[in-house]
């Protein structure tokens, strides 16, 4: 089981327009922090290209997935869970 940490893509999701020069300057701004997630589950594939994590499984099926980009992962910590 892995806990990885990634920093997503964000969009601004209005219908708006917005001022280009004031956008760049939010974004310029952006903590990376704000774009920092968290993911936690069991490994089905990792390359060095992506890792795809599901948090459940059984025999031959998984759970709902993700696929994380490498390039976007900042830290993978390996979990090693507590048996009852």
């Amino acid at each position: 089981m892995w806990y990885v940490e990634w920093v997503d893509s964000t969009t601004e999701c209005g219908t708006a327009w917005h001022d280009r020069k004031d956008t760049k300057e939010a974004c310029a701004t952006m903590p990376e922090d704000d774009m920092l997630c968290r993911t936690c589950g069991f490994v089905l594939h990792n390359d060095e290209n992506i890792v795809v994590i599901t948090q459940s499984y059984h025999d031959d099926e998984v759970g709902v997935y993700i696929t994380i980009p490498t390039v976007c992962i900042k830290r993978i910590e390996v979990l090693k869970p507590e048996r009852p």
